[in-house]
């Protein structure tokens, strides 16, 4: 009973995000799954982006795997009132070796929205990962992953999903 439990909120859980239900993971909170996906995907000399908004749960993960020497990785300037811009800014820093952008969808700290969509279908054109840290907006904003061409997406239980602390997904 508990196995079709879990398996009834995987459903959910996809059909909320328009993802499939296999690849709906529940995590410990958001943090969980943003390490899972970083340290996951990312291999010894690839090159991730992050925003200059982003969270300790993204920058200390990716600083730490470039203290490593396992990775490099470039901050994209975040620009809340152009956010034509801010997507330039991001794809200025995109090298060769860029396997990733990793972006929260909304800052934790002054509430900026990013131009996810935007973001997300000019790294679909590149072949760039995108992982997208959902841990302000899963609840509060409709994320449809296959139009935001979003990867990854992860977020916690307890803020927009109103569920339980200690809860958390990881979407692919």
């Amino acid at each position: 009973r508990a196995g079709e439990m879990v398996y009834s909120a995987r459903e959910k859980a996809a059909e909320m995000f328009l993802a499939e239900s296999e690849r709906v993971i529940f995590t410990g909170n958001c943090t969980s799954a943003l390490n899972t996906a970083i340290k996951g995907v990312l291999k010894k000399g690839d090159h991730v982006i992050i925003s200059s908004l982003e969270h300790n749960s993204v920058l200390r993960p990716v600083h730490f795997l470039a203290e490593k020497g396992i990775i490099t990785y470039s901050v994209a300037f975040v620009d809340p009132a152009d956010k034509v811009q801010t997507v330039k800014n991001f794809l200025s820093h995109i090298n060769k070796s860029t396997a990733a952008v990793i972006c929260t969808m909304v800052s934790n700290v002054f509430g900026t929205v990013m131009p996810i969509e935007d973001l997300g279908r000019e790294l679909d054109k590149r072949g760039i990962l995108f992982i997208v840290d959902a841990a302000q907006s899963a609840g509060a904003y409709k994320i449809d992953m296959k139009r935001m061409n979003i990867d990854i997406l992860c977020m916690p239980g307890h803020k927009g999903l109103m569920g339980a602390m200690g809860t958390g997904m990881m979407i692919m």
